[in-house]
């Protein structure tokens, strides 16, 4: 399980043999205030963020399960 903002770890229930729980904290984008422009900016700071985050944990990932899968 991944958590992503300090409410929800705070919130989130245990789940019994769920294995790891990590948490990437990011800004809440919806509790900007501003201008529409100003709140679709934090949207996509935030997307931006996230993807390049999940990006690199897959090839961590899939390195090392090839590593696994080779031994």
């Amino acid at each position: 399980m991944i958590t992503v903002c300090d409410q929800s770890r705070e919130a989130c229930p245990v789940f019994p043999g769920s294995g790891e729980s990590l948490h990437w904290g990011y800004d809440d984008p919806s509790e900007v205030e501003g201008t529409e422009a100003d709140r679709l900016e934090a949207f996509r700071k935030t997307l931006t963020l996230m993807s390049t985050r999940i990006q690199a944990f897959v090839s961590l990932a899939k390195r090392d399960r090839a590593a696994v899968e080779a031994h």
